[in-house]
């Protein structure tokens, strides 16, 4: 109960507006796994008509796949930032997800270096001038594995967001 508790005082504070040095209140607004050709159109109307700005977390599956879309996020200010190239964890083979995460692991790490190497080319192509320096990996999973792989192959990326497999209480080797 007493997790239930926390996660939810926790959770609480991602809607709470942060203060600035110059006293207005802002609130980050994020969205990931996308762009989509069904929502992604409509929730970009609807920061358009507010004068709002978000970061998109994007799938380089997803930016291929709606190339309008995804340079129309970019035209409009918006940042964006590494969500996978096919929304799968930089995880290798030897985690198991215990049933808790449907995802699949990489088989070794140099599987894992191309996919990522395709999703940063993929950004470099589309955004050439745009230093991207976030990634979020899909449901904030990642490795020990990932977390060094990053830190070696892509220092420019300065936030990362994710959730340690060693530091979870489930034992997932």
């Amino acid at each position: 109960m007493r997790k239930v508790v926390a996660l939810i005082l926790i959770l609480s504070l991602l809607v709470l507006p942060v203060r600035a040095a110059d006293n207005h209140k802002y609130v980050a607004l994020t969205f990931d796994d996308g762009p989509s050709g069904k929502y992604t159109r409509a929730l970009l109307d609807g920061l358009y008509d507010r004068g709002a700005k978000a970061t998109f977390l994007l799938c380089g599956y997803r930016m291929t796949n709606y190339p309008d879309i995804t340079q129309r996020i970019f035209e409009e200010g918006h940042e964006i930032g590494y969500h996978g190239y096919n929304h799968q964890p930089l995880c290798l083979g030897n985690k198991d997800y215990m049933g808790i995460f449907d995802y699949k692991t990489w088989q070794d790490a140099a599987a894992m270096s191309k996919a990522f190497g395709h999703l940063t080319e993929l950004c470099d192509e589309l955004f050439p001038d745009v230093d991207m320096a976030v990634y979020v990996p899909p449901s904030n999973l990642l490795s020990k594995e990932g977390e060094e792989f990053l830190a070696r192959e892509y220092p420019h990326i300065k936030t990362i967001s994710g959730i340690y497999f060693d530091s979870l209480e489930v034992d997932f080797t």
